[in-house]
C-alpha cells in the first residue's frame, strides 16, 4: 500500500510539475551546489533497488570538485527519473558518470544501462509527453510517458539539454548537460576519481542494538525486506521464504519470535506454527500470523495451530512491533515467575493457550525428573 501510495504521489506531483513548466509558472532557485555531492545521494537512495533486482551499480565521480548554479529540486527529478529508467529497463548493470567540460561551461552527467535498445526512430520522440514504446517483447511495466518529457522541460529550463548518445552501440546511454555559469575558480582539486561498487549481492547494513532474533518467515520479497528493514532497527533479523526454510534456520539460531505469513510455498504458516507448537524445544516461541485473509474461519485456524497473534494484512508497522514488545514482555515475565515458582498453576500465569499448553509440559518434564531423582535416591524402582 506505501508503495503504491507513493508511486501514486509521484505521479501527481509530475503533473502538476508538468503542468507548470507548459504554463512556464514554474520558478528555479539556483544556488551554488557540489554536483558530485548531489548526484551520490540521490544515487544512495536507489542503491536498494538496483541491488534487490540483482544490478551491478557504480557511480563515478569527477576527479575535481564540480560546483555549479541549479535548482538542486529540480536537478534531484530529473536525475530520479533518469535512475528509476535506468533500473527498470535495466538486464543486469546500470553505470553513472559524472563530466565536467570546463572548456565549453557545462557539466554532463551519463547513465548507461544494458537494456533494450530503444529504436534510432524512436529516441527524439521518448522525450515527448505521453510518448511510449509499443515493445510486445517487454516484460518490464509501462509507464505514463511523463517522466522523460518533464525531464527534458526542466533541463531546457536551466538552458541545458537531454538526450540518447547515438554513438554508444554497447549500451543505452542517457546524456544531460547543464550550464555550469562559473569561472575557473570554482574547480578546485579533489583528487582521484571516486568509485562505489554494489555487487549482485546486497549486505546487510543494518546495526541492532538488541540481542533479540526475529525470524521472519515471508514467500513475497518486497514485503520481507520492508519488514526487515523495520524491525532490523530494533532487533536481529533471520528470514525465510517459507515453513520449511524456517525450520532450517531455527537449527542454526536461537530465535526469540517468529513472525510468519501464512500462505507459502512448500509449508505455510498454520502447518509452520503447529510444527514449532509441538516440539518441546520450540513450543515455547511466540508466533505472530500476517495474512490477508480476514474470514472468521482462517483466524480460527490459525489460533487454533498455537499463533500467540493474529494480524490483517495491510497490518500497521507500529501495531505489529507492539505485539512484538508484548509478547516478549510477557514471556519474560512467565520465565521469571515459573522460575521462582515451577509448580503454581498454569491457569494464573499463561497469557495465552499456547503458553498454558507449554507450561503443563514444562511441569510434567519437571516433576518426571524429580520423581526419578527421589526414587534413585531412595533406591525405590521409578514406576
Amino acid at each position: 500500500m506505501e508503495r503504491n501510495t507513493d508511486r501514486l504521489l509521484t505521479l501527481i506531483n509530475q503533473l502538476l510539475d508538468f503542468r507548470k513548466t507548459e504554463s512556464k509558472v514554474l520558478r528555479l532557485n539556483f544556488e551554488q551546489t557540489d554536483i558530485g555531492e548531489l548526484v551520490h545521494n540521490i544515487y544512495i537512495r536507489f542503491k536498494s533497488a538496483a541491488q534487490q533486482k540483482g544490478l551491478n551499480i557504480t557511480i563515478e565521480l569527477p576527479h575535481e570538485l564540480l560546483i555549479a548554479s541549479v535548482d538542486k529540486e529540480v536537478i534531484t527529478k530529473v536525475y530520479s527519473n533518469l535512475f528509476t529508467n535506468g533500473i527498470k529497463y535495466s538486464k543486469s548493470y546500470m553505470h553513472i558518470f559524472i563530466n565536467h567540460n570546463p572548456e565549453h561551461k557545462y557539466f554532463e552527467v551519463r547513465v548507461n544501462n544494458d537494456g533494450e535498445p530503444i529504436p534510432i526512430e524512436f529516441r527524439d520522440k521518448i522525450f515527448e509527453a505521453f510518448f511510449q514504446l509499443n515493445d510486445k517483447n517487454s516484460q518490464n511495466q509501462s509507464g505514463s510517458g511523463i517522466g522523460l518529457a518533464l525531464a527534458s522541460s526542466l533541463i531546457q529550463l536551466h538552458k541545458g539539454q537531454i538526450f540518447i548518445d547515438n554513438n554508444q552501440t554497447e549500451c543505452t546511454s542517457f546524456v544531460v548537460h547543464v550550464p555550469t555559469n562559473m569561472d575557473k575558480s570554482g574547480i578546485n582539486a579533489r583528487g582521484s576519481t571516486q568509485k562505489e561498487v554494489f555487487n549482485k549481492h546486497p549486505i546487510n547494513e543494518s546495526v541492532h542494538n538488541s540481542q533479540t532474533t526475529i525470524l521472519i518467515v515471508e514467500d513475497n520479497e518486497e514485503l520481507l525486506t520492508f519488514v526487515s528493514e523495520k524491525l532490523g532497527k530494533s532487533y536481529e533479523i533471520v528470514k525465510a521464504n517459507n515453513g520449511a526454510e524456517a525450520l532450517e534456520i531455527m537449527e542454526k539460531h536461537k530465535v526469540s519470535i517468529i513472525v510468519s505469513d501464512i500462505i507459502m510455498p512448500i509449508m505455510d504458516g498454520v502447518e509452520l506454527c503447529k510444527t514449532i507448537k509441538s516440539d518441546i524445544q520450540t513450543c515455547h516461541i511466540p508466533v505472530i500470523l500476517l495474512t490477508a485473509k480476514t474470514n472468521l474461519n482462517s483466524k480460527i485456524e490459525g489460533l487454533k495451530a498455537g499463533a500467540d497473534a493474529y494480524l490483517e494484512k495491510p497490518f500497521s508497522l507500529s501495531h505489529l512491533l507492539v505485539q512484538i514488545s508484548n509478547l516478549l514482555e510477557n514471556h519474560e515475565k512467565l520465565r521469571k515467575n515459573f522460575a521462582g515458582n515451577p509448580f503454581i498453576a498454569t491457569n494464573t500465569m499463561a497469557h495465552t493457550k499456547a503458553d498454558e499448553i507449554f507450561l503443563n509440559k514444562l511441569t510434567d518434564v519437571v516433576r518426571q525428573n524429580i520423581e526419578e531423582e527421589i526414587s534413585v535416591w531412595m533406591n525405590w524402582p521409578v514406576l
